[in-house]
């Protein structure tokens, strides 16, 4: 069950703290509020630990997108799929690109496994199957993931699956074979099948290039026809997602958690002006999109990626965002920081009084490591740290559109998060299911450590008699207890090298 997990997970867990325990030194939050000496020794400093409040939910408004938004869902992550028998008429993304193995019938699966081991030594297809099944699913899921991030996300990413699909059937037209590939980007059947003086010497010397790379190929004559077709319905519904998204002029039409966000960002500013703002996502080309159109926006951010960390860069975000710069060096030329994970390590952004989750934040480790930037134990800037998520919202509908927004909502939620959230029904529940998370998470990374009710105890008695009186008892003394027994006498053992009475 996951309580045996969970009871599992924390045994190791303290397995291990006793076994790094005598080479580490670790002390939480809660640690130095509990031993007198360090609590003392940081108000001397004027260091006040601050816990930082729960997260807190904000909204934004669809408008008239909303059916395209839950249409869009639907297709690309609906309730229902094939495997479940939809009745309804309705076809949906399948990801079969990606799951070519699972068209193969029972009667051929053992030939395409002596292939696929003469191929690459591989000699359990039933692993590649269900690789390829669990593949499937974590490319619809990350579908939505960035369908929900942003929009800019969600065109790259529909772009990306519908140009993989095409290559894949250019791959069986001219060759009657399916590419598979772990690493990397599926390479172009042109480029590999590039045709030069040397033949088919050179395209042998490629394909052994690529198979070290884990490449190798299915030969249509193992695999339905169903899969041909599978893999056009795809690229045709995702066509029309694009077309209806972003039309002939492929551009961004419309956006509104955008639009509502950079509201919503002037306003915080506005009311706290000294409270500066990190805003986070997962995906750099959200945060890039989100960077630019804040900056259009005339609102002072600065966006962040790995592909930005230059020195410059990183002293330009100390200047701005670190508390502990000294005061002739810092800067106000920026109060929003757009940034993804890259920046959740290594950075004080203490100036920040607000951590904003522009995507939903599946990993709650995530958002204690993110919320760790703004909460730095050298210096106290905020008494109030705040921590925001961000979602659709149906104020202000009819009862039937509510429900409908909030189904959107809670559907966004269970494809993203999985099966802990399939219970979720209402925002209340949503909200205390995020709330939890963040609160376990934070009661894991601020447990208090198994000696410090042992140091605050010896920190209270120190100077009193009973201390002195105890440093006063020499090295390597024993203790003994005298116990009434009905039989008496004394014990004596003597040992020798291996021998002893």
């Amino acid at each position: 069950s996951k309580q045996d997990v969970k009871n599992e997970t924390a045994k190791i867990a303290r397995t291990i703290r006793s076994i790094i325990g005598p080479l580490v030194i670790r002390r939480s939050r809660i640690d130095l509020q509990q031993i007198d000496t360090y609590k003392e020794d940081l108000k001397k400093q004027k260091i006040e630990v601050v816990i930082p409040q729960d997260p807190i939910e904000l909204t934004y408004d669809l408008k008239e997108l909303k059916n395209l938004y839950l249409r869009t869902l639907n297709f690309i992550y609906g309730t229902k799929s094939k495997e479940e028998d939809s009745d309804d008429g309705v076809y949906r993304f399948q990801a079969a690109r990606y799951k070519p193995v699972l068209y193969v019938p029972e009667d051929k699966r053992e030939a395409l496994a002596k292939d696929i081991e003469r191929q690459t030594g591989l000699d359990d297809v039933n692993m590649l199957i269900g690789r390829q099944a669990n593949v499937a699913k974590f490319m619809r899921r990350l579908l939505v993931r960035r369908f929900e991030s942003s929009v800019a996300a969600f065109k790259s990413s529909l772009a990306f699956m519908i140009n993989s699909s095409r290559n894949v059937l250019d791959w069986i037209e001219r060759t009657g074979k399916i590419p598979v590939w772990k690493k990397g980007g599926m390479p172009d059947v042109d480029d590999f099948f590039e045709s030069t003086d040397d033949g088919m010497e050179e395209i042998e010397d490629t394909f052994e290039k690529y198979s070290g790379k884990g490449f190798f190929v299915i030969d249509m004559k193992f695999v339905n026809d169903e899969f041909i077709n599978d893999v056009k319905a795809d690229i045709a519904l995702l066509e029309s997602i694009y077309l209806e998204w972003f039309g002939e002029e492929d551009v961004i039409k419309f956006d509104p958690k955008l639009e509502s966000f950079i509201r919503l960002v002037r306003n915080k500013l506005a009311k706290e002006p000294n409270r500066k703002l990190v805003v986070f996502s997962e995906f750099a080309d959200t945060v890039n999109y989100l960077g630019a159109a804040l900056k259009e926006a005339g609102l002072p951010a600065l966006k962040y990626t790995s592909a930005d960390a230059t020195p410059s860069m990183r002293q330009t975000i100390r200047n701005n965002f670190d508390a502990s710069v000294k005061q002739e060096t810092q800067a106000d030329d920026y109060k929003v920081l757009v940034a993804t994970d890259a920046i959740s390590e290594g950075y004080n952004l203490h100036r920040a009084g607000a951590i904003f989750n522009y995507d939903i934040p599946y990993n709650p480790t995530r958002v204690i490591q993110r919320i760790g930037r703004i909460n730095r134990i050298n210096k106290k800037v905020f008494d109030n740290l705040y921590i925001y998520n961000y979602f659709p919202t149906e104020v202000g509908e009819t009862e039937i559109r509510a429900k409908e927004i909030s189904t959107l909502k809670m559907a966004m939620i269970h494809a993203i998060m999985g099966e802990d959230t399939k219970a979720l029904t209402s925002d209340e529940e949503c909200t205390a299911f995020f709330r939890d998370r963040y609160r376990a998470e934070i009661e894991h990374s601020e447990t208090e450590s198994w000696d410090t009710p042992y140091r605050s105890f010896l920190e209270s008695v120190k100077g009193t008699d009973e201390y002195k009186e105890a440093l006063q008892i020499p090295h390597r003394a024993r203790t003994g207890r005298i116990v009434e027994k009905p039989l008496g006498g004394v014990i004596l053992f003597g040992k020798k090298g291996e021998d002893f009475v």
